[in-house]
Parts: structure tokens; sequence; C-alpha cells
């Protein structure tokens, strides 16, 4: 499975976006990196973390709510999940634990098992198309914004940063036929391929 250009259009208003409150957040979070200075650097860092994942999720859904009108997934809030369901989608901010990345399944779906509702998945999940955008790295060394569509049987495609979604002009985007590769430059020359089609 590799990213389509329906996903693209449908995350190409919100990814600029979301990239600038991820450097106001990680702005935010070194100059609060002192006040976690005495705690062991584990916690400390997942310390700075949470607080990153809150201003982007803050941030984020202001945005989605006053410019694109998503629907909010009331029922994963009391849980730490934040999910909108737009037409045809199920589009996730996703949240990791040490203990999630070790599990094969919620590895790939990157959340903890305890932000998926209690044994009751909503049927509406299955005509849906899921998409992760995670927020990933420590936020004061590398992080980076990925975008992951998984597929009903739990397939997943490849990664694609979500700056290569930002700088996509979509109206060059080939519509139908053989997906062809794009290499992408990023900052910190980093090199992604993706494939559209």
């Amino acid at each position: 499975m590799v990213i389509s250009k329906r996903l693209i259009n449908q995350l190409h208003p919100l990814a600029a976006d979301t990239l600038g409150f991820d450097a106001a957040a990680i702005e935010h979070v070194k100059a609060r990196q002192g006040d976690y200075a005495r705690y062991d650097h584990q916690p400390g860092a997942a310390a700075l973390a949470m607080e990153r994942r809150a201003y982007v999720a803050t941030e984020l859904r202001k945005l989605i709510e006053t410019k694109l009108g998503w629907p909010l997934n009331e029922k994963t809030l009391p849980c730490g999940g934040y999910e909108w369901l737009p037409d045809g989608w199920s589009i996730r901010l996703s949240k990791t634990t040490p203990e999630s990345r070790r599990e094969d399944t919620l590895a790939l779906l990157g959340i903890q098992e305890e932000l998926l509702p209690p044994a009751q998945t909503p049927a509406s999940d299955e005509e849906r198309e899921v998409v992760l955008i995670r927020l990933k790295g420590n936020p004061l060394i590398r992080p980076s914004i990925d975008v992951l569509s998984l597929s009903s049987d739990g397939a997943h495609g490849t990664a694609v940063p979500l700056s290569a979604i930002a700088a996509a002009n979509i109206d060059r985007l080939p519509i139908t036929g053989k997906p062809a590769k794009a290499t992408v430059t990023l900052p910190g020359d980093q090199r992604s391929a993706t494939e559209t089609g």
C-alpha cells in the first residue's frame, strides 16, 4: 500500500499548519526542559513528549474545527485519543508508549491499547480508511512527524513525512496510472522515496 493522491488531498490543508504547531511546541518544550533537569532521563523525556503532544493536539483541534469542520470522535477523548471522522476517514493523532511499541499489532497502529474503545471498535471503522499522524522522536533530539495509512485488515503502508505532504504540489499529482517514485529532500539531508498514484 502506498500513499494515495486522495490521502494527500485530505491532509494537505492541515499539513503545513501542523508542522508549524509542532515547531512551536518544540520551542515551548525546549524552554521548559530546565523544569525537568532533576528527573532521570527517561521520565523527563516522556514528560516533554507529552507536553509536545498536548500543544499540537490543542492547536490541531482548533484548526480542524475552524478550517475543516471535521467531526471529532468525542468517545475517544476521555482516554486521551484524538480522532477526527471526515467522510470515509478516521484520522488519528497517534500516541505511543514503550509497551505499545513492543506489541507488533499496536506498534503498527502506533497507539496504546488503552486508547482503543474497550472491546467495541466502532463498526464504522470497517468502512473508514484509518490514518495515523504520528509525533515521533525525542522532542529535543530529532523530532519528526509522519503519516501512516492502515487498511482494514491491519496491513500498513509506508510512513510518509508530513513535510512531504505539505510540500506536495497537489495539482501535479497523477490521477491514475502506474505509481511514480518521487524523491523528497527534507531538512537534515534526510531523503524519503514516496510513491503516489
